[in-house]
């Protein structure tokens, strides 16, 4: 099962067919150094820990450590997931790759989306990590995903670093149906704030409101905090994905949450290498274009003389 995506690699549930993966992974130089031997000698070994420490954590905590796999050949490279230990009052989040793996941004970019993931998906507020004070790597992208050094705690006979995440300003959750009336106000306010006359506002208005089915049909994402600031549906078709609308409430631009919203909805919709396409807002061609979206043809719009971006993304 697929849990998200980022640009390079698919995050998945493991299974019964990654024992030599698991194998490799587990008996890797960097992973008995830095994370402890884990006692797997054989695949009958890896296949107990598959099912005793990942599967079984998937089905009672509702996260665990997920399987890497680059896009590219589709070959499982690494772990990076959340941890719930007795030991400690939140989960943890824990990563590694095999070794020829390293040093290419892999880790980062795995770490990041599993952490945005449990903040602003499984809403968790607190949450930990820990390393050896030896191993100066992963304190450092523990930094830079924005984890803070708290202090020491003797674990596993062995000094370590623990550190917390600090609490998501903001949540993206599926949009219900008692969300309508404010996203389709939200809707309309940030297409009339470029100032759109009323006349063409009137015309396109059928196509600027979402219905019950619209929520069956797509998957609608809304982020607030204390309200709701915005939205974004995303609708599959055999061939590819569209993005159908995305909107943040006018008094919320500029804040980097329409990026936010686009990326984590994609990372959640968007589990195949389909591209995605968006018939884009002449006025906001410039924001796609600013996260990988690509312009391939024009479209005359409802309004004559006015033409619409057609925009594609691949995978």
């Amino acid at each position: 099962m697929r849990i998200l995506a980022t640009e390079r690699l698919w995050v998945e549930e493991a299974n019964a067919d990654d024992v030599e993966f698991i194998y490799a992974l587990l008996n890797s130089l960097n992973w008995l150094q830095f994370i402890g031997d884990r006692g797997i000698r054989s695949l009958d070994d890896a296949l107990e820990y598959i099912e005793s420490a990942m599967i079984k954590s998937y089905r009672n905590n509702g996260f665990g450590l997920y399987k890497l796999v680059l896009k590219a050949d589709q070959k499982p490279i690494g772990l990076c997931g959340l941890l719930k230990r007795p030991v400690f009052d939140h989960p943890d989040i824990g990563f590694a790759v095999l070794p020829e793996y390293e040093g290419k941004g892999l880790v980062f970019e795995a770490a990041k989306g599993v952490l945005e993931h449990a903040q602003t998906i499984l809403k968790i507020d607190h949450i930990l990590a820990i390393t050896t004070n030896l191993n100066s790597r992963s304190q450092n992208l523990l930094s830079r995903i924005g984890l803070k050094m708290e202090g020491w705690v003797d674990y596993a006979a062995q000094g370590v670093f623990i550190r917390y995440a600090t609490q998501p300003k903001t949540y993206i959750e599926k949009a219900k149906v008692e969300d309508l009336p404010m996203l389709n106000h939200i809707i309309w306010e940030a297409k009339k704030h470029w100032g759109y006359p009323d006349e063409w506002m009137e015309k396109w208005r059928s196509e600027l409101t979402l219905h019950p089915l619209d929520l069956a049909s797509q998957q609608v994402y809304l982020i607030k905090s204390t309200a709701i600031l915005g939205l974004c549906a995303i609708k599959e078709a055999a061939d590819h994905y569209e993005v159908t609308h995305l909107w943040i409430d006018p008094q919320q631009m500029k804040k980097g949450l329409g990026k936010q919203l686009l990326k984590t909805s994609l990372a959640l919709v968007a589990l195949n290498d389909k591209p995605i396409l968006v018939e884009a807002d002449p006025n906001a061609e410039a924001f796609y274009q600013s996260q990988g979206f690509a312009t391939y043809a024009k479209k005359a719009s409802q309004i004559e003389g006015r033409f619409l971006p057609l925009m594609r993304k691949e995978q």
